[in-house]
């Protein structure tokens, strides 16, 4: 039976470049640990801004087999996905729809796990 350790990671510089773009490469530049931690270096990515990053670490024994980036939204904006319908039903019920996490990369219309070109 398989094992894997499964965390949080609040800086995407907690993981480390190389191990960020070993699994990263190939898949376009907005998916790259250069591209992310120039977000939340210039403090674009913060919990003020709405877009806190909370990234996904998968490992197996040592090794970190799965990565993904991830943030705590306090709102819908940037994102390029239009749920502020979600989030009026929410409202309208008495439910939260904020704090949401989501998989995504900040700021870009371009999906950044497609191959680069």
């Amino acid at each position: 039976m398989m094992s894997y350790d499964i965390r949080f990671v609040e800086n995407i510089a907690d993981i480390g470049q190389l191990q960020w773009d070993a699994l990263a490469s190939n898949h376009g530049p907005f998916l790259r640990y250069a591209f992310l931690h120039a977000l939340e270096n210039s403090e674009s990515c913060t919990a003020d801004t709405g877009w806190q990053p909370l990234h996904v670490v998968v490992r197996d024994g040592h090794d970190i087999i799965a990565l993904i980036p991830g943030y705590v939204k306090t709102h819908s904006y940037g994102e390029y996905v239009f749920d502020q319908g979600w989030a009026n039903a929410y409202h309208q019920h008495g439910m939260e729809y904020y704090p949401k996490w989501v998989s995504a990369i900040p700021f870009t219309p371009r999906d950044g796990f497609s191959r680069a070109r």
